[in-house]
């Protein structure tokens, strides 16, 4: 089954208002929830506001007004506080509605600033990834000193050119 992901940092705000982009021109139904209570779903349906699950930090959105994972948009916020988290988004699926989110994620990533170095906590020695997304929020973060994390570990990211 095919699939398509995309991986960014960006502000807890800036995912809100990317799911309130999401959902701009076609009407969908979002299922919120956390990890640590990965039982429990709140459905969230066209009109509702995306303020209403905004602690959550998990989505699935899905096409039209019934909700299924099948072909649905996942969408993971990295934790925001006293560090910003790798978040991600991404689909498997097939058929209209994989290439419908294939299109609007490609669409996402060329909005996307790119490029930071990513450093180990054991070692000064870091390696520049070209391809790294992060958006403006994220670089307004970590040039107030907020930390930029992987999404698991303890890596973190610097958003600095690289040595030619």
């Amino acid at each position: 089954m095919p699939g398509t992901i995309v991986q960014f940092l960006a502000t807890r705000e800036e995912i809100l208002n990317m799911l309130d982009w999401f959902r701009a021109d076609r009407e969908m139904v979002i299922a919120a929830g956390h990890f640590s209570e990965p039982g429990e779903l709140i459905l969230l349906m066209p009109e509702e506001p995306i303020e209403w699950v905004k602690n959550s930090t998990f989505f699935y959105l899905k096409l039209g007004t019934k909700f299924s994972q099948e072909n649905s948009l996942f969408v993971h916020t990295g934790a925001s506080g006293d560090c910003i988290r790798e978040s991600s988004a991404g689909i498997k699926g097939e058929g209209p509605e994989f290439d419908y989110w294939k299109k609007r994620l490609a669409k996402l990533r060329r909005t996307f600033r790119k490029g930071a170095w990513l450093y180990s906590p054991h070692s000064d020695v870091g390696k520049y990834y070209k391809s790294q997304y992060y958006t403006d929020g994220a670089k307004a973060a970590y040039d107030r000193g907020v930390k930029l994390m992987a999404a698991a570990g303890w890596n973190s990211y610097r958003l600095e050119e690289p040595e030619i």
